[in-house]
């Protein structure tokens, strides 16, 4: 826990020498648990550092500050918050960009809805949930659901998609563009925006094979 913004353009997004509370989580990708070997900042005071503290003199302050192991366990509950309703035609997305999104309204023609990816969208509910795992290298969110057809399990940003787009492919957190496959299901169409949250009347399918003319 720090006073100081994290740098997102950093590798190591704490770039000052504010920092309040270490959980000393090491490699954990939340912040979620119990850290029994946190220690604190505990400012500035006076006397020899109490057991299990180091102090430091700041010279040009004239003060000795202390660092100490916390005393018990610092608990970190990170909660989830469930939407608000769904809306027929949107992709919805918790307050923050920091939860889940859930996508309604990708219908294929109805000529074409008995075609395999046709069928796909169909079997999309409004009970999916496509989780927020973290950033692509132009800091946008990029979002995951296991309970759908691996063909659109993927929600991210690609400037080659036109936007925000479902696919089978894994984003490339390491590439300007995560896109880097040929998969692309669904295109919102949604340009430069920052989050795919919104109502996207553009937006275009790859709705598999079929026969006959096309719709």
């Amino acid at each position: 826990l720090s006073f100081s913004q994290p740098d997102l353009d950093e590798d190591d997004a704490w770039t000052t020498e504010r920092s309040a509370v270490r959980l000393k989580s090491g490699s954990a990708r939340s912040p979620n648990g119990n850290w029994r070997d946190a220690s604190l900042y505990c400012g500035h005071d006076t006397g020899q550092p109490a057991e299990g503290c180091s102090s430091s003199l700041r010279e040009e302050l004239n003060l000795t500050f202390y660092v100490c192991a916390n005393d018990g366990t610092v608990n970190v509950s990170c909660t989830r918050t469930p939407p608000s309703p769904p809306v027929q035609g949107k992709v919805q997305e918790c307050e923050d960009a920091d939860v889940f999104c859930t996508i309604e309204g990708i219908v294929c023609p109805e000529e074409h809805r008995d075609a395999d990816y046709g069928r796909y969208y169909r079997d999309i509910r409004s009970t999916d949930r496509w989780y927020r795992r973290g950033l692509t290298a132009d800091s946008r969110p990029w979002y995951e659901s296991t309970s759908v057809d691996p063909v659109v399990r993927y929600m991210y940003h690609s400037q080659r998609a036109g936007g925000y787009h479902l696919s089978f492919s894994q984003p490339d957190l390491d590439e300007d563009d995560a896109w880097t496959t040929e998969r692309s299901a669904v295109r919102l169409k949604s340009g430069s925006a920052r989050s795919p949250n919104g109502n996207w009347r553009d937006a275009s399918l790859y709705c598999g094979h079929d026969t006959g003319q096309p719709a």
